[in-house]
């Protein structure tokens, strides 16, 4: 008894210590484009969702509506479902931790969880990442369980939570797919469970269809153009990725090199540390599945890896490492360092601007532009956060791009489209459309075109000479994969 009450003790600090970590700073940072993306949608009929045309299915945009319809559209809004979502996924990393293992690895995978610097960023996002990591956790604890007892609770509460994790993020699809080779792996063909199981996958892919079906449109209007094609030093950025998380600092630097440390310990002692063969197996296959299958699909065919998409396989490398966190002979001096290192890249991250600033540049634009001055941005998307901002009359109508027009912001299709623009007017010019342009080559065409009145950048890079000069090192030798975003504001003559 005294034992159980130690651990619900210990996980509820961890839990809150997570929740307070998520929901700190939470309107800190501006709403970018796929968050205005999101918030828009949310704010439209449950018709409009059901109809949207867009790379994630429409589970989280149908909760975002609610919350929308309840709280509002402030950034703390919409971004606190996000934050309730990945704070109770700490909680089933626990189940899944100590149903696999036991209950010592599933509070270290907790705790590994709820101080993450990655996974605390995509809880302060109004994205459907949350709900999705949530949902993958949901379904992998009821797949566990299942083998274990496979009753009708568990059958349908595996069925529910896979169905609404398949309607929720694209790559999802890899998780069935990694419980399926797991479970023809270990299921030695009893033609009575194999029987339940077929039929299981059979439910789920005939209520997964109609979005299947409208997934061919999407791809026919090329929704994934923006992702390029990858290179093979991405797959060495993964494991500093799910450690470090989105910031750059020299403690998310230090906290990647401890865990990477207590890899290559487990690597060396691997048949120590696992009893059987099976649960290893299911981790690497929930590991190597929703990584390799579409880095190579995008190699050969339509370009569809980013490593956030990706994050859904370090559930598996923080269990792995919550085990042998679990045995280890330094476990208390190895948790003081991954909570020290942890809270301070934490810090670090909370510290830097990780969004485009859109918050800022629209203040600056109702501080200087004439009421009568168009507002140029270079592709239709931009015109969400800006509006989100500068325009609250628009951005809640579902023709946002007509409504905008007709308050003097026109976007355009590239740079080019604007050459014969006349008169005094404002131009937003952000690297993420301009990708193979240099700052130089973009100033270069302002100034050869346009008499430039003013103008201010919007930079995520922080000012520290430091950190340019380590940033621009790690960057050029393919260590790092973190963007940062600069975006001009022009005020132009011709």
């Amino acid at each position: 008894m005294e034992r159980h009450r130690k651990t619900f003790l210990l996980l509820a600090i961890i839990t809150i210590i997570g929740f307070l970590l998520r929901i700190y700073g939470l309107s800190y940072e501006s709403i970018w484009y796929d968050e205005a993306f999101s918030v828009h949608s949310g704010k439209q009929t449950l018709s409009y969702i059901l109809n949207l045309r867009d790379t994630s299915p429409p589970l989280y945009y149908i909760m975002l509506h609610f919350v929308v319809k309840a709280l509002g559209i402030s950034e703390f809004s919409v971004r606190l479902l996000s934050v309730f979502l990945g704070t109770i996924s700490v909680y089933f990393l626990y189940l899944l931790g100590k149903e696999l293992f036991n209950n010592q690895a599933g509070i270290s995978a907790a705790l590994i969880l709820a101080l993450s610097p990655l996974h605390v960023y995509y809880s302060q996002e109004a994205r459907s990442y949350a709900l999705f990591f949530l949902l993958t956790l949901t379904s992998m604890y009821f797949y566990v369980l299942l083998g274990k007892k496979p009753n009708k609770t568990n059958l349908t509460i595996y069925l529910i939570s896979s169905t609404f994790l398949l309607y929720t993020h694209i790559y999802s699809v890899f998780i069935i797919l990694a419980q399926n080779a797991h479970y023809f792996c270990k299921c030695k063909f009893r033609i009575k469970r194999l029987k339940i199981w077929i039929f299981l996958q059979i439910v789920i892919l005939l209520i997964y269809l109609p979005w299947i079906l409208s997934f061919r449109d999407i791809v026919a209007l090329k929704a994934y153009s923006w992702i390029p094609k990858p290179a093979f030093y991405v797959l060495l950025n993964i494991l500093p990725y799910f450690f470090a998380g989105e910031a750059f600092s020299i403690s998310g630097i230090l906290l990647t090199s401890s865990f990477l440390i207590m890899i290559v310990v487990i690597l060396l002692n691997f048949h120590g540390i696992f009893s059987t063969k099976e649960k290893p197996l299911l981790l690497l296959l929930w590991f190597f599945i929703p990584i390799f299958i579409p880095f190579i699909f995008s190699l050969l065919f339509v370009p569809v890896f980013t490593l956030k998409y990706v994050i859904i396989s370090s559930f598996p490398v923080y269990l792995i490492i919550g085990l042998y966190l679990s045995e280890a002979k330094f476990k208390k001096s190895l948790l003081a360092v991954i909570i020290i290192f942890s809270a301070s890249a934490i810090i670090s991250q909370s510290m830097s601007i990780e969004k485009d600033d859109w918050k800022n540049i629209s203040k600056y634009l109702s501080a200087n532009a004439d009421q009568n001055e168009p507002i140029i941005v270079i592709e239709d998307y931009e015109a969400l956060p800006l509006g989100y901002y500068y325009n609250a009359i628009c951005f809640p109508q579902a023709d946002i791009l007509n409504c905008v027009k007709g308050h003097n912001i026109y976007p355009a299709k590239d740079m080019n489209a604007i050459k014969n623009k006349k008169g005094n007017f404002w131009l937003i010019l952000s690297n993420r459309n301009n990708r193979d342009k240099s700052k130089d080559e973009i100033n270069n065409f302002v100034n050869q075109n346009y008499e430039v009145l003013s103008s201010k950048e919007f930079s995520t890079m922080p000012k520290s000479k430091f950190y340019r000069t380590a940033y621009s090192f790690l960057k050029n030798k393919n260590m790092i994969s973190i963007e940062h975003s600069l975006i001009r504001v022009y005020h132009l003559k011709q």
